[in-house]
């Protein structure tokens, strides 16, 4: 039996996404089981849900669920499908056929109303439908694609409900209501045990509230979880509130300590950890972290960006270049864990990496053709937006020591397969295999593979696969885009390099976690460690393959951590370059002469970076944030405009308020920068902003709160010395410049136009020196 349509002002069905998938009816009796025939359609409700009033089109729904049937067969099954949905639950439930909507007159959902609360800042209301993961334990055989997007949308989720938990929490400390902070923080730690954020916070407000012996409790137990999991101690800034903590439940007296939260940053962006412009509270590590609102707004960006280079570059970019030109499609994951699809992303990678060793081929960047993971496009348009004549797609498929890899090389502009292939192979042979799949496309484009035998092909990599495996996992992306994500990262990439410690793209990698780790939020004994350790690997990496250019770039990544040196980061990047470059090498040289003052050339770079990469958010965000520096204000601000997606890269507004601020926009500046306030830590750049604005009181109030947050754990110097220069006060401006310096917390901002007042003071040739600059 099951409830009868929902007529007028009959109440709608129930659909339940976090935790176990159930359906129910307007009397709360369940209307679908999860076994069968129906799981199918609890996945397709679910999936819709989760879409809201977009919907999905109908070749969308083919790949999810029928990705190995024809076009006619699975057609059929969906149109049985949805008929069947119809038939149990109302005549009325879909609102489209394609794409294809759920009715909210006859079927509400948990996720729908989250993502209401959400959207009109209702916190409480949102939390409060989160009962647990977005289909907990929920699997489809037989639809891999379906479940790559769970996993997406499961960790997308979870991070937007640990958004929201950080939130509710800061409200309750700014009421100085302790004991909801507790509640807010202790559900935020459940969402990711090993967060160094919840736990600081957590301990934090148990000691406001007076209850010592939680606190403690809570603090040792968080201290054996890292050591268990991570394999790491807790870090400097917790350890010490950890110590505070036990030294005043022994004393049975109450410090209120105020430790900064460890907070995530735009990793891929040596300058933006010091800044603290843009905060965003981060999901907790998930193998696919990858958003899915992310990869549905980079359509826009596809289907515009070969024209945007014609009108701005003037160039003919319909006429391929000389030689033959390839994109590698992300290959799809058709194992039965889940999990391997980190593994799969990386031996995609390695693919790409191996083909650009052919001759006279030109491969595009990864970041431009993973963006048409999730996108329907035919092949004629995918080499249209990317300026390619081939596509190379595929899948693998792994299980235990062996895999299953399967390549189509397609003719873009003819939608045809020009080669195929399949190779069954022990996954020891993985290197053997990759070099296989590059000579093959090699010959069939009739070029040349010029690197010579397969360990040529993956310089720095290793022999021993079980190292491989844990450095494919360990430098996911995935790992920058948390809290606790880097610790994690950074342990898989020891646990590859003590299996092999010859293991030099390893040691490039962990950089990149140091940085992540590093920032404004944290002590200069702090910075100071990780920017050794960061120093330490790349000069490992250096001494193992100084023909690696991600050893290189690595160095350039250390030096990152504090701005520090930018001569010799300036050396390492070109030097990674004319070895052959890797993966957004000309984005990091952009970066290092736009701190170095040099716009124009920085314009050069980023330029060429978008061109290379033209689907790159990154790239393109990069490329307008320089236009604006180099005056360039309509066309920066309509680049930045391309990613300002939802959610928007996290660059993205610091850079928009950059761009408002140097044409004297000051309203707009701050809602970009997020207006200062009084109680914590703020943007240094909001504060100049507020300064300018002609808010000189507020400015200074926030300076002097500033200034005691300093001398109590030694951040906040780069906003002292901000506010000073946007009151015109120099000498304190240079006091705190140079305390920031010593710090580690130097932001390259104070090199832009916006501060050419400040530049012509005679001392700043002397601040110059101190970040490694030449004199001009």
């Amino acid at each position: 039996m099951t409830d009868p349509p929902a007529g007028p002002g009959a109440s709608p069905h129930r659909l339940r996404t976090f935790g176990t998938l159930t359906l129910a009816g307007p009397n709360a009796a369940p209307v679908l089981g999860t076994h069968g025939h129906h799981r199918r359609r609890l996945a397709l409700l679910a999936v819709l849900a989760a879409a809201g009033e977009k919907g999905w089109s109908r070749d969308q729904l083919l790949l999810f669920f029928w990705p190995d049937s024809s076009q006619t067969r699975a057609r059929h099954s969906l149109d049985q499908l949805l008929y069947a949905l119809r038939s149990s639950i109302g005549d009325g439930l879909f609102s489209g056929s394609d794409p294809v909507r759920l009715n909210p007159a006859v079927i509400t959902s948990d996720i729908g109303a989250f993502t209401e609360a959400i959207e009109q800042g209702e916190l409480e209301r949102a939390v409060e439908q989160y009962q647990g993961s977005f289909l907990d334990g929920f699997h489809l055989d037989g639809a891999p694609e379906f479940e790559r997007w769970v996993d997406e949308e499961r960790a997308r989720r979870t991070g937007i409900y640990a958004d929201a938990l950080h939130r509710l929490a800061q409200r309750a400390e700014a009421a100085q209501d302790h004991a909801m902070a507790v509640r807010w923080w202790r559900k935020l730690a459940d969402v990711d045990p090993v967060s160094a954020t919840g736990a600081a916070g957590l301990i934090r407000s148990l000691m406001n509230a007076g209850d010592h012996a939680a606190a403690l409790q809570y603090a040792e137990r968080y201290e054996a979880l890292v050591a268990q999991e991570l394999g790491t101690s807790v870090g400097p800034a917790v350890a010490a509130l950890v110590a505070e903590v036990r030294a005043d439940a022994l004393t049975e007296s109450v410090t209120i300590v105020k430790t900064p939260a460890l907070a995530a940053t735009d990793s891929t962006d040596p300058r933006l950890p010091n800044g603290k412009t843009a905060r965003q509270r981060p999901p907790a590590p998930s193998a696919h972290r990858s958003s899915r609102y992310w990869q549905l707004g980079l359509t826009a960006l596809v289907l515009g960006t070969a024209a945007w280079f014609v009108a701005t570059m003037n160039r003919d970019r319909s006429t391929p270049g000389p030689g033959a030109s390839i994109a590698v499609m992300p290959f799809r994951n058709v194992s039965r864990d889940p999990q391997d699809s980190v593994i799969v992303d990386g031996l995609t990678e390695d693919i790409m990496s191996a083909l650009q060793k052919i001759q006279n081929l030109r491969v595009v960047p990864r970041q431009s053709a993973f963006s048409f993971r999730s996108a329907d496009i035919k092949a004629r348009a995918i080499g249209d937006s990317l300026n390619v004549t081939y596509l190379l797609e595929g899948s693998i498929q792994r299980q235990g020591t062996q895999m299953r890899i399967q390549v189509h090389l397609i003719d873009a502009p003819n939608d045809s397969t020009r080669w195929a292939g399949t190779y069954d192979r022990g996954y020891e042979n993985v290197f053997a295999t990759q070099a296989e799949i590059a000579a093959a496309v090699a010959r069939e484009l009739n070029l040349r593979l010029g690197a010579g035998p397969a360990d040529k092909l993956h310089r720095g990599l290793t022999t021993n696969i079980a190292a491989y495996d844990l450095y494919l996992r360990g430098r996911s992306p995935v790992h920058l885009r948390s809290d606790s994500g880097p610790l994690q990262g950074l342990a898989l990439l020891k646990q590859a390099v003590a299996l092999d410690s010859n293991f030099a793209a390893a040691y490039a990698n962990m950089p990149y976690m140091y940085f992540s780790l590093s920032g404004g939020d944290r002590t200069p004994d702090e910075n100071r460690e990780f920017k050794r350790l960061a120093y330490e690997a790349a000069q490992k990496a250096l001494a193992l393959d100084p023909d690696l250019p991600e050893s290189h770039v690595a160095l350039t990544v250390a030096h990152g951590i504090g701005q520090t040196n930018m001569l010799e980061s300036e050396a390492a990047i070109r030097r990674a370059l004319a070895l052959g470059g890797a993966p957004r090498a000309r984005e990091h040289l952009s970066r290092v002469l736009m701190w170095s003052g040099r716009h124009a050339e920085a314009l050069v770079e980023a330029t060429r970076a978008a061109e290379e990469d033209p689907l790159s958010p990154s790239a393109v965000a990069d490329l307008g944030e320089v236009l604006c520096a180099n005056r360039r204000y309509r066309e920066g601000m309509a680049q930045l405009a391309r990613v300002l997606t939802d959610p928007p890269l996290r660059r993205v507004h610091p850079y928009r308020g950059l761009c408002f601020a140097m044409q004297g926009m000051w309203r707009e500046a701050l809602s970009e920068f997020g207006a200062p306030r009084s109680g914590g830590p703020f943007s240094p750049l909001g504060g100049y902003a507020l300064a300018r604005s002609g808010a000189v009181a507020e400015a200074r109030k926030l300076q002097s709160e500033a200034i005691e947050l300093w001398q109590r754990d030694r951040s906040g110097a780069l906003s002292v010395a901000f506010v000073a220069a946007g009151v015109g006060d120099y000498d304190t401006a240079f006091e705190w410049l140079n305390r920031a310096v010593d710090d580690l917390v130097i932001w390259s901002p104070i090199m832009y136009p916006l501060f050419e007042q400040l530049h012509k003071d005679p001392r700043f040739e002397q601040f110059r020196l101190r970040v490694g600059l030449q004199k001009r």
